[in-house]
Order: structure tokens, then C-alpha cells, then sequence
């Protein structure tokens, strides 16, 4: 057994502001909104949440269980139903959508 030598393990302090990587795209009726490799597409005359797609982490099925048939301002927040990474660039994407929905997708 190899064993890595270190001088030592210092915690980060502190916390950074996540980077800006909302990207939208429009489809006809419906606005993708994606945020790293999770995606949340919605109608854009109803509100209503029709796709989530990508990520590969466990929690991902069931929030999009609780998420597709919704209206944005009446779904969950992933953020308060998941626990990893994609559930967090999940509610990143959903924030972005609900942005755009609630805005008459003025910028």
C-alpha cells in the first residue's frame, strides 16, 4: 500500500459566489433554461413545467417526479428536495425559468 505524504490539510474559509452559467434557449413554445449539465424546460404560454433532463446523481428522478406537470411558481425548489450537485445547478436552472416566467421573459 502506497501512502501519499502531506505537509498538511488546511479547511477552505469562507465561501465564493457560484459562477454565472445560465443558458437559455427557445423551442416554439417552451424555454430550455439549462445550468451546467441540468436542464429545466417549461411552456412558455402556461408556465408549466414540461422536461428536466441530465445530471446522473440519484436524487435526479424524483425531483423530476415533483417537478413535471407544475407550474414554476407552484413547484418545489430542488435545492429544498435534493442533495447533490445536480440537484443544486437544478435549482439554479429552475430559478432561471421561474426569472423568465415571472418577467414575461424580459431580460
Amino acid at each position: 500500500m502506497d501512502k501519499t505524504s502531506y505537509i498538511e490539510i488546511l479547511p477552505l474559509t469562507g465561501s465564493r459566489k457560484l459562477l454565472d452559467i445560465i443558458q437559455v434557449y427557445e423551442y416554439g413554445d417552451y424555454t430550455m433554461v439549462k445550468a451546467g449539465n441540468m436542464k429545466l424546460t417549461f411552456n412558455t404560454q402556461t408556465g408549466v413545467i414540461v422536461n428536466t433532463s441530465g445530471g446522473g446523481c440519484p436524487d435526479i428522478p424524483f425531483l423530476h417526479i415533483e417537478l413535471v406537470g407544475k407550474r414554476l411558481e407552484e413547484a418545489p425548489r430542488p435545492k429544498d428536495m435534493g442533495y447533490t450537485l445536480c440537484s443544486l445547478m437544478l435549482d439554479r436552472a429552475y430559478m432561471g425559468a421561474l426569472e423568465i416566467w415571472t418577467n414575461g421573459g424580459e431580460d
